[in-house]
């Protein structure tokens, strides 16, 4: 997970976010950085942009030979 300042300038003064984080996170990361940039803009009112990218890396599943 990467975001901006603008979600939150740190980790501590953004308990919603470490909670999101410490919690049961979503298996989409389309989903995930929706429900963090949402929950950014309503714990934080400051005008600021907001980017997340939530990356997703697993292991290549082999093929079957035929």
């Amino acid at each position: 997970i990467i975001a901006s300042d603008g979600i939150a300038s740190d980790i501590e003064g953004a308990p919603w976010l470490t909670a999101l984080l410490t919690g049961k996170l979503k298996d989409d990361p389309q989903g995930l950085s929706e429900d963090i940039l949402a929950l950014s803009k309503k714990e934080d009112k400051r005008p600021d942009d907001r980017s997340v990218l939530v990356l997703k890396i697993e292991q290549a599943k082999e093929e079957k030979k035929v």
